[in-house]
């Protein structure tokens, strides 16, 4: 049987994890309806690789990582080096815009992305945009892989 003692000590242990949770429901209920953007950082972030391969191959292969991940692609300069393209989700508010920019300096080629769109409809959306670059990245990999 529990004791109003051990109950009194238990709901002390669990305040500050409620705190904490109920913070975390009202961030994430207010980013709900909203779309996010997120941008590549300067500093080699997740949102980018770099390849020490043949510019053209590292073409192609973004080409091929989108269209196999499910994107359509709007625009491409391969001159300019900058590939647009965009989710075929369903509902159409939840499509994710991937700009690529592909650029050489010496042997090395990098690939950097900046993800818009996707409407977030509930907390757990909340990395919508985050898993679409993850999951755009990791086909890139696996067709520049070894």
């Amino acid at each position: 049987m529990v004791t109003p003692m051990v109950r009194a000590e238990r709901l002390r242990r669990a305040w500050p994890c409620e705190l904490l949770l109920s913070s975390l429901v009202v961030v994430g209920l207010s980013a709900i309806g909203c779309s996010a953007t997120s941008e590549v950082l300067a500093n080699g972030d997740d949102w980018s690789r770099s390849y020490v391969l043949p510019y053209d191959r590292v073409w192609r292969a973004v080409v091929w990582s989108l269209s196999s991940t499910g994107y359509i692609i709007d625009e491409e300069d391969r001159e300019q080096g900058r590939i647009r393209a965009e989710s075929a989700a369903d509902p159409a508010y939840r499509a994710v815009v991937l700009d690529v920019r592909i650029d050489q300096r010496g042997e090395v080629v990098r690939v950097a992305l900046q993800a818009s769109g996707g409407t977030v409809n509930s907390p757990g959306e909340i990395g919508l945009l985050d898993r679409a670059v993850t999951e755009f990245l990791d086909e890139l990999d696996r067709a520049l892989g070894p």
